[in-house]
């Protein structure tokens, strides 16, 4: 079972039909969007370094033993639960009308913070035992980003501080006081939109459509007055708004996305209990999981890489480049498997047809 199997077994909402799920090794973010059908995500997956023993993911570098390959399964178990999340209860349509003639920019920003809010409270609410992995991407993520003094630009400042301060809790360094009154006020606004959701999650109801684009409207007018926008930060495990620096390369130690960090997280999301989740992070089912995966990619990697080599010779009396494996889409199978059904189903009534024909028994011929 490789990483693209693992995902899907993850999912809150297995329909493959509506939503096509794809993975990318070149990409150091994941990517959210849309076709005409549903939603489109695409995963990065993790890279083995077999020189340096070190595993690549979203911009991060783990050590090649036990400790990194659970914390890269981790990792990665965080970007799935997170964008199954938002298939679950986002819906970018109900911005479609309020986002024409801003900023687009400013614009996605306001909308993340709020359906991202929301995605941790369906999170917290249906799959509780799931925040571990969200608080584990969180902590990893505050550990890695670049301190609030070293952000120059006063949009992305506030817009970072936002981030950190609704996922971990806590801001990395501090702000200037009109800042603060700003961070204070989006907080505020998304506390009040996160008690409108829980009730709506409790009577099994998810709409809040009205609440949700005056929260948008809200967070918009607040970073509007900032100034000019450079960068728009995304946590490194959620979806991808734009190019963005705050984040720079980070080899992973032992300790990192546990403590003090990981606890405050934890809370932040609504879970009190962070010794035992920070128990169950290590436990052996866990571990055994993690494992399991990993070696699993690690030998279709290697299947693949045989299968290849086997080419290599041929490839060279030809034009082209190289060869490798195609991405899978079984989503797409899966709809033009449903637009074909009716000229399929008549196709292979001919064929049985003519199989007949010719495979009649000669004795029936003569009686």
């Amino acid at each position: 079972m490789g990483y693209f199997e693992y995902a899907w077994s993850l999912f809150f909402v297995k329909d493959k039909f509506k939503t096509k799920l794809l993975i990318d090794p070149e990409l150091d973010q994941p990517i959210l969007s849309h076709d005409e059908i549903g939603f489109v995500i695409v995963l990065p997956e993790p890279a083995l370094h077999q020189e340096e023993q070190t595993i690549s993911f979203l911009g991060y570098q783990f050590p090649e033993g036990p400790k990194g390959k659970l914390q890269a399964v981790e990792l990665f178990k965080a970007c799935v639960f997170h964008l199954s999340a938002h298939v679950a209860i986002s819906d970018s349509e109900v911005y479609s009308e309020w986002e024409k003639q801003k900023d687009i920019r400013i614009a996605k920003f306001s909308e993340s913070l709020v359906e991202d809010d929301r995605v941790n409270e369906y999170i917290s609410a249906r799959h509780p035992d799931k925040l571990r992995e969200i608080a584990f991407a969180n902590s990893l993520a505050f550990t890695r980003s670049r301190s609030l003094r070293r952000i120059w630009n006063p949009a992305t400042r506030v817009m970072t501080a936002l981030l950190m301060q609704l996922n971990v809790g806590l801001t990395k360094g501090d702000v200037r006081t009109e800042e603060w009154r700003t961070i204070n006020g989006v907080t505020g606004s998304l506390g009040q939109l996160k008690t409108t959701s829980s009730e709506l999650l409790a009577s099994r109801h998810l709409n809040s459509d009205n609440a949700r684009v005056e929260v948008a409207d809200e967070i918009y007018n607040a970073l509007e007055c900032y100034g000019p926008i450079l960068e728009v930060p995304a946590l490194p495990h959620t979806e991808k708004l734009s190019h963005c620096s705050l984040f720079p390369r980070y080899r992973v130690q032992p300790d990192d996305g546990a403590g003090e960090i990981f606890s405050k997280s934890l809370a932040t999301l609504g879970e009190a209990s962070a010794a035992n989740m920070q128990h169950r992070l290590e436990e052996k089912a866990v571990e055994a999981e993690a494992f399991q995966v990993y070696n699993s990619w690690v030998n279709e990697k290697a299947r693949e890489k045989k299968t290849l080599d086997r080419y290599e010779e041929l490839v060279l009396a030809t034009r082209f480049k190289s060869i490798a494996f195609p991405g899978e889409d079984y989503t797409e199978y899966l709809r033009a498997r449903a637009e074909t059904k009716s000229e399929t189903r008549r196709l292979i009534s001919s064929l049985m047809v003519g199989f007949d024909a010719l495979d009649e028994d000669p004795r029936k011929l003569f009686g």
